[in-house]
């Protein structure tokens, strides 16, 4: 079974960089204003007096958010020195906050800069639902807070059934839909108001194209929160020939299908879980790599990862799987944009038994 996984990665801050310009907003990007008052916050209305310029409002920008935590940067031009508490509020009524005291010296243009932070999602959230939230940074000089994100997130166990995409007999292929965290797709592309890149998820059964080698197995997609967001299940060595997209595919083995295939998935941690079942008569090697411009490599999962660009990716450069065993290997997904590289996942079969 062949596993390619396609999406793009990058830093943690990808994206919502600011300005280096000290006391510049970055164009497009940060989402605190000018400062008028409690009519355009939210919050009580209590001005605290403490002796600090009060100008503007607090700027910022939300970088990241899922089940692992939201994290991003803000930061006041009153005080740029100063580290800001920040607070995210969600529809349960439930709070987070923190305060952005991580290096951040993008934000600033230039080293010490502490203005990033991270904030963990309420343990009481985790219960399958779609949950609202918003992130404010509370001004130094009053204590009130400006808005510098609003997003959603949805942990835990979910109460949705699986889809089934495929199904024969004990073998399948399904997955989880969970909006603006992994949904189906037509065709691959980056979704940049929502940080999600394209994520394509190939499988194969056979060790080798005379098919008397045969692999039966099972790969597994999970997030942060153990939620498993695709399963790939064979139990027949065949799967491959019914999703085949022609004759000439079936004959070489090939089930590439973007009917079944192509995904979109936000940012975070996932983790890949390979299993190489009882009765397989070949066996793969497992290997992830990010694809650069220029068909430039870099092995991150496999025999012994180097961490280094290479101008090609070679089946002993993936580790390989045993009978019986398995294998998982996590990574990570970022939203790219000025390189737009990808993450492949590829078990590919050995004549071997």
């Amino acid at each position: 079974m062949t596993l390619l996984i396609l999406l793009a990665c990058s830093s943690r801050f990808a994206d919502g960089t600011p300005d280096p310009t000290p006391l510049k907003a970055p164009a497009g990007e940060e989402t605190g204003g000018e400062h008028t008052g409690a009519d355009d916050t939210g919050d009580t209305g209590v001005v605290v007096d403490t002796g600090l310029p009060d100008t503007v409002a607090p700027r910022g920008f939300l970088d990241h958010a899922d089940c692992d935590g939201l994290w991003g940067w803000t930061i006041d031009d009153d005080a740029p020195d100063h580290s800001l508490s920040v607070r995210a509020t969600f529809d349960t009524g439930a709070t987070a906050s923190a305060t952005a005291d991580q290096p951040r010296p993008d934000v600033c243009g230039g080293d010490p800069c502490f203005h990033g932070f991270d904030i963990t999602i309420p343990t009481e959230l985790e219960d399958g639902g779609s949950h609202s939230f918003g992130v404010e940074a509370l001004d130094p000089a009053t204590g009130l807070g400006a808005t510098i994100g609003t997003g959603t997130v949805r942990c835990g166990a979910t109460t949705e059934p699986m889809v089934r995409l495929y199904e024969s007999g004990a073998s399948y292929v399904e997955y989880q839909p969970i909006p603006d965290v992994f949904e189906k797709i037509e065709s691959g592309g980056r979704d940049a108001a929502r940080r999600m890149m394209p994520i394509d998820l190939h499988t194969w059964s056979i060790a080798n194209f005379n098919r008397d080698l045969l692999m039966f197995s099972e790969f597994a997609l999970t997030d942060s929160s153990s939620r498993t967001l695709f399963r790939y299940h064979d139990e027949e060595g065949a799967v491959h020939v019914s999703l085949a997209e022609n004759s000439r595919e079936t004959d070489r083995g090939n089930n590439h299908q973007t009917a079944y295939s192509d995904f979109r998935i936000v940012e975070g941690t996932y983790t890949v879980t390979y299993t190489l079942l009882p009765g397989s008569t070949g066996h793969p090697s497992l290997m992830l790599w990010q694809q650069r411009e220029g068909n430039r490599f870099v092995v991150l999962v496999g025999n012994s990862p180097t961490g280094t660009e290479q101008s090609s990716v070679e089946g002993a450069d993936g580790y390989v799987v045993a009978f019986g065993e398995t294998v998982s290997r996590s990574f990570t997904v970022s939203f790219l944009d000025e390189e737009n590289a990808l993450f492949k996942s590829n078990a590919n079969g050995f004549e071997s038994r």
